[in-house]
């Protein structure tokens, strides 16, 4: 029994003739004392994914003469730590007594074995590069093939780093050096997830982001690193449907992006430095970059598309939805470019590497090291206090405050709905989950319309825009068409800002009213 620290980089068809520069990035020596093997791997589990479902993995791998059986099982709270069990078995078959001590064992009861099956199987031919450093011993596998699940088959070009002994800081410190030179991509998907999805007819689209859980008492340093490590999942898991300009993957990419600054926000004080400050501008810039596909994907789903048949013989209403449907494509390629970029791909090893083994861990003051592994209940507690503080004072002058102290106000609901969000399970209590309950749906009904007063201002800056650019293909009667729509629809978007302000109000006084869950 183990447990194994594994980092994983995807090829594109296009770069994966990039993977043959591995040996000469890792040195002469390196690839002298290489080994390869040739790897059949067939995955068992029932027709219903109980396994699966339980994050354990169960494989017969057959290498040359010798068969060994691997069980792996995911911690929840972890991406990059496994527990493994692996044994050398005669037989084709699962072998149960193999399975002792793991966390398949509880799961073994006799309706499970009979149920279990092969689903799919991995055909790789692997090359690996053992590293040794002064701090680790590192091996690097690259690995060609393919998956097969009945009559369906995809390619496999990986890049995998395994940590076999010593510090993790080194695991990550040549993935950064390999990914300089080889456009490979952190994935967070194992072989055999990827087994599931094709057996499944392929993976989601969106992703939405998975319920944070950790038992009370958990240190704040690990309860922080439960929630990054959540929040990459979620960023990591939609990047595909952004390149295929999916609406909703867009959408949650940026979920879990605002959710891992809401995160950073709340441990504030325990993740100052240089590193942190790197990874929270590198968040601004890519979120950024996505910002104007999102705000003309609103605008056309939630504000022209309601008025097309009102308006469907209305040539200059059609023209003007043609143009914005013009600059959210065009808004859209920017966006996957963004998220293609090897800027961003370098920001995502970042992220990893300052979620497990960031500067900001490494403490040799002895009452910072005792703060940061303080209970997360106690630390939350007092952020939740400190900010439902800020936000009843704001919210007791809503009606008086400025656009800007508005936009102010909303990211602080925001980011206050995702810290309860996180910590909730920390206070499991009856009465606490009920005030729990109670509160959010104020704090939703809050970001609701604050969020909806700020997609109007955002579609005033649309419109204007639109109307500002210079097109020499446009007559002036287009042109004053055009303005009378966008003047129709600002109006009705003025007199329903009217009705979100009142809705705020009342729904902050909701909001004062409940109760800490907390308490």
């Amino acid at each position: 029994m183990s447990h194994e620290l594994e980092l994983k980089f995807e090829l594109e068809p296009k770069h994966a003739s990039q993977l043959a520069r591995v040996p000469v990035l890792l040195g002469e020596e390196v690839g002298e004392s290489k080994r390869v093997e040739r790897l059949v791997s067939v995955y068992f589990d029932t027709a219903r994914g109980k396994l699966r479902k339980h994050c354990i993995s169960l494989r017969i791998r057959r290498a040359g003469k010798q068969r060994l059986q691997t069980i792996k099982w995911a911690k929840r709270t972890a991406l990059f730590d496994r527990g493994q069990s692996e044994t050398q078995i005669n037989s084709i078959a699962p072998d149960w007594e193999a399975a002792r001590g793991t966390a398949l064992e509880p799961l073994l009861g006799k309706k499970l074995r009979r149920s279990l099956k092969p689903l799919f199987e991995t055909r790789i031919s692997r090359t690996i590069y053992p590293i040794s450093t002064e701090a680790a011993e590192i091996e690097v596998a690259v690995d060609h093939g393919s998956i097969r699940a009945g009559q369906r088959t995809v390619p496999i070009r990986e890049l995998e780093l395994e940590l076999k002994r010593g510090q993790s800081s080194e695991l990550f410190r040549i993935a950064r050096e390999l990914s300089r030179n080889v456009p490979a991509r952190l994935t967070l998907k194992s072989k055999a997830e990827r087994g599931y999805e094709l057996l499944n007819g392929g993976s989601r689209i969106a992703v939405k982001a998975a319920e944070v859980e950790f038992p009370a008492g958990t240190s704040t340093i690990e309860a922080f690193r439960i929630i990054a490590r959540s929040c990459l999942a979620q960023i990591v898991a939609n990047e595909a449907g952004v390149q295929g300009r999916d609406s909703e993957a867009l959408h949650q990419i940026r979920i879990g992006m605002r959710r891992l600054r809401a995160a950073i926000s709340l441990f504030s004080e325990m993740l100052a430095g240089t590193q942190t400050e790197f990874v929270k501008s590198e968040l601004k810039w890519i979120t950024a970059e996505s910002s104007l596909a999102r705000d003309l994907d609103v605008h056309i789903s939630e504000v022209l598309a309601p008025s097309r048949n009102e308006h469907e013989s209305n040539a200059d209403f059609q023209s003007l939805c043609r143009d914005f449907e013009r600059r959210r494509a065009e808004a859209f390629h920017r966006a996957a470019d963004a998220f293609r970029s090897d800027r961003y791909r370098y920001l995502l090893i970042e992220l990893a590497a300052w979620i497990e083994v960031g500067t900001w861990s490494n403490l040799d003051d002895d009452a910072k090291r005792a703060r940061n592994e303080r209970p997360i209940e106690i630390y939350a507690a007092e952020q939740l206090t400190r900010r439902r503080k800020k936000i009843v004072k704001k919210a007791k002058i809503f009606c008086r405050l400025q656009p800007e102290q508005r936009h102010r106000l909303r990211i602080a609901v925001k980011k206050f709905r995702y810290i309860a969000e996180f910590v909730g399970s920390v206070f499991p209590a009856k009465k606490s989950t009920k005030r729990r309950t109670a509160l959010l749906g104020s704090v939703k009904r809050i970001q609701n319309c604050l969020g909806a007063l700020n997609d109007i201002a955002v579609h005033e800056k649309l419109h204007f825009d639109v109307i500002r650019e210079r097109d020499n293909s446009l007559t002036t009667t287009t042109l004053c068409g055009r303005a009378f729509i966008v003047g129709l629809i600002s109006g009705q978007e003025k007199a329903r800002a009217d009705q979100l302000t009142a809705d705020a109000a009342l729904t902050f006084t909701e909001f004062r009213a409940a109760k800490p869950f907390w308490k």
